[in-house]
């Protein structure tokens, strides 16, 4: 699976990957918003954290795309 966000420690080992989408980046990108899968990504691009730990995923799609990770304790 290539569409993916990889959480990695201070040493660079990968903790998980998370939201593992499917290979077709290419065409789905180009979809209108009801063929992405909520919990996939299509073509994750940046990633930002904020100070309660959740994660806001960025897509390179034609759309936009933002995924709201929130942090569960």
């Amino acid at each position: 699976m290539a569409a993916r966000v990889t959480l990695m420690d201070k040493n660079n080992r990968v903790i998980v990957h998370l939201g593992a989408g499917p290979n077709d980046w290419r065409e789905r990108r180009q979809l209108s918003r009801e063929h992405f899968i909520p919990g996939q990504f299509v073509c994750p691009h940046g990633a930002c954290f904020d100070r309660d730990g959740n994660i806001f995923v960025v897509e390179w799609v034609e759309i936009g795309r933002v995924t709201k990770l929130r942090r569960v304790v």
